[in-house]
């Protein structure tokens, strides 16, 4: 399912020298295309062993003392069935995924610092995890901002959370400044609440790392640059790792002026530092 913003249409994403998009779809897919493949073969050996154990619940000379072994044999019967309909649920979903990043990987993605409220959990459980852990995400209707275009894994948005948040066990999370729960999700989990803002005020729409701001050189250092987008009341502080790490979120001020290392925004944006003016949705 494709999501659009509360206008009913998709921006236009801003230029960029590299294309992320391109990147991480192209890592992603290679990344799925594994997990894909090692769910398969695990799949293959499964139904091995379900073969082998109906042709032994099926012999007709076990013997009536021999009724507790049938017994134990038929949970494993139940038991493989059941992890191989897990298994085939969730190959299905990452052939669906590597299909839509090939056919257009936009649709995956969302631009960093966009505010995104979680509206489900993944429809597939984790065929290859010891317990089903979608009740670890957020609950429908917080609130959280994009961060992060996956490289490695199968889910391609990362979301971090700032705002005070439960999860579907019941436990409450309190977020912080510089402590950020973040969150493998797919693109159907969320819904767009607004794009983060640049320092002029502008909505960002681009998926890669945008200087925004001065850093203060420290000793022997050249005059660097930060990349800084007000998202839902906060001052996000943005880092390119590069390589598969890529892009992640660092901290979420609620004052510029916490940032004490950065001298103001770049020229192109003006000089004074910002305030927050993000629309806090309820």
């Amino acid at each position: 399912m494709t999501q659009t913003d509360k206008k009913g249409t998709r921006p236009s994403r801003q230029p960029e020298v590299a294309d992320p998009v391109s990147a991480a779809a192209r890592d992603l897919t290679m990344s799925i295309t594994r997990l894909e493949s090692k769910i398969r073969k695990t799949a293959e050996r499964a139904q091995v062993s379900l073969d082998r154990y109906k042709k032994i619940a099926a012999d007709a000379t076990m013997r009536a003392d021999d009724q507790e072994y049938r017994g134990l044999i038929n949970e494993e019967i139940a038991d493989l069935e059941a992890n191989i309909v897990k298994m085939d649920r969730h190959r299905a979903a990452l052939q669906r995924k590597i299909a839509l990043l090939a056919e257009n990987p936009e649709e995956a993605f969302l631009p960093l610092g966009t505010v995104v409220r979680f509206v489900g959990v993944p429809e597939h459980q984790n065929s290859l995890g010891l317990t089903d852990d979608r009740k670890s995400y957020p609950v429908p209707g917080s609130i959280g901002v994009v961060t992060r275009l996956n490289r490695d894994g199968e889910c391609s948005i990362s979301v971090s959370m700032r705002e005070t948040f439960r999860i579907g066990w019941g436990d409450e999370l309190y977020p912080s400044d510089d402590r950020l729960p973040t969150y493998f999700v797919e693109r159907e989990m969320l819904e767009v609440e607004e794009y983060a803002k640049l320092p002029d005020g502008t909505e960002y729409l681009g998926y890669g790392f945008q200087p925004t701001h001065i850093r203060t050189p420290e000793k022997d250092e050249k005059q660097g640059v930060e990349m800084v987008l007000e998202a839902r009341g906060h001052f996000w502080r943005f880092h390119d790792f590069g390589g598969k790490q890529g892009i992640e979120a660092l901290q979420a001020y609620e004052h510029m002026d916490a940032m004490s290392w950065i001298e103001g925004p770049l020229e192109q944006y003006g000089t004074k530092r910002p305030s927050p003016t993000s629309v806090m949705v309820p």
